[in-house]
C-alpha cells in the first residue's frame, strides 16, 4: 500500500472519530448547523445569481435559504411528527398481523414499532438524539478500527 493511502486512510478515520465525537456532544444541535449552513449556501448562491442579474433564480434561491434558515425547525417538527404516525400505522399493521399468525417475534417488532412512533409524536427530539448519537457511536468504533488496522 503506498504512503498516501495509508495517509489518506488515517486522516479519514481521525475525521469519523472527531465527527463521532461531535455528533455524541451535540446531538440534535447538529441539525441546527446543518440547517443553518444549507440555508446560508442557498442565500448565497441566490445572491449571487442577482448579482448577475438572473432575477428569477436569485429570487427563488434567496427565498429557499431564507425559509430553510427562518423555517427549517418547523419543517422537522412536521417530518418527526410524519414519521411518527407512519410508523405507528406500520407497527399496528404488524401487530395485526402478528396476531393473526400467533408469531411472538413479529408481535414484540410491531410493539416496538408503534412505541418508536409514539415517541416521535410526543417527544421527537429524545429520539432523534439517540439516533444522533448511535450514529455518533458507529462513527467512532468504525474509526478506531481503522486505525488500529493501520499498524
Amino acid at each position: 500500500m503506498s504512503k498516501k493511502v495509508k495517509v489518506d486512510n488515517t486522516a479519514l478515520a481521525l475525521i469519523y472519530v472527531v465527527v463521532g465525537i461531535l455528533l455524541c456532544i451535540f446531538k440534535a444541535q447538529i441539525l441546527n448547523w446543518i440547517l443553518t449552513g444549507v440555508g446560508v449556501l442557498f442565500l448565497l448562491h441566490g445572491i449571487l445569481q442577482l448579482v448577475h442579474k438572473l432575477y428569477n433564480e436569485g429570487i427563488i434561491y434567496t427565498t429557499i435559504g431564507l425559509v430553510i434558515i427562518l423555517g427549517g425547525w418547523m419543517f422537522l417538527e412536521v417530518l418527526f411528527i410524519v414519521i411518527g404516525v407512519l410508523l405507528v400505522v406500520k407497527g399496528l399493521t404488524e401487530l395485526v398481523a402478528g396476531l393473526q399468525s400467533k408469531h411472538t417475534l413479529s408481535i414484540v417488532a410491531a410493539c416496538l414499532t408503534i412505541i418508536v412512533g409514539i415517541l416521535f409524536i410526543l417527544n421527537k427530539w429524545i429520539v432523534v438524539d439517540w439516533f444522533i448519537i448511535v450514529i455518533g457511536v458507529v462513527l467512532i468504533v468504525k474509526g478506531v478500527a481503522e486505525l488500529i488496522s493501520r499498524k
